[in-house]
């Protein structure tokens, strides 16, 4: 009986190993199964921040885009708004040169006709007379 007593230890202790390797080894998979998820997880979370980087430089290339243009438009028509002045004053300085005298009738009707006034009504006319003068044959702020 003492053989079978020893061999019922021995195969208790055999199936307690076996049980204990099994289940230490199962613990080492689900150890490696969880830092694979964790990683994939980073994985993940690093590709979503290089899509958002990628997306934030191409709407900051766009928008430098965006602004250079509207840089370039506003030069532009600040040169234009130049060469108006430029044009304007010229042709102001020009006619000043030359001496030339309007009649203050002329003017009165100039005057009313830029501002919508009608010279045949006489009310307008007064009103217009009031303002009339060579300072109202330019636009206003320019001196």
């Amino acid at each position: 009986m003492n053989r079978a007593i020893v061999g019922l230890i021995v195969a208790s202790v055999m199936l307690a190993a076996t049980a204990y390797a099994g289940w230490t080894a199962r613990g080492w998979q689900c150890a490696a199964d969880m830092a694979d998820f964790k990683q994939g997880i980073s994985d993940k979370a690093e590709k979503q921040r290089d899509g958002a980087r990628l997306i934030e430089d191409k709407q900051e290339a766009v928008t430098d885009q965006s602004s250079k243009r509207l840089d370039q438009q506003q030069a532009t028509q600040q040169k234009e708004i130049v060469y108006v002045d430029k044009q304007v004053i010229q042709y102001r300085d020009r006619w000043r040169d030359r001496n030339c005298k309007l009649t203050d009738d002329w003017l009165q009707l100039y005057n009313a006709s830029l501002f919508g006034d009608d010279p045949a009504v006489p009310e307008a006319s007064a009103a217009g007379s009031a303002t009339a003068g060579p300072a109202m044959l330019l636009p206003a702020g320019r001196d």
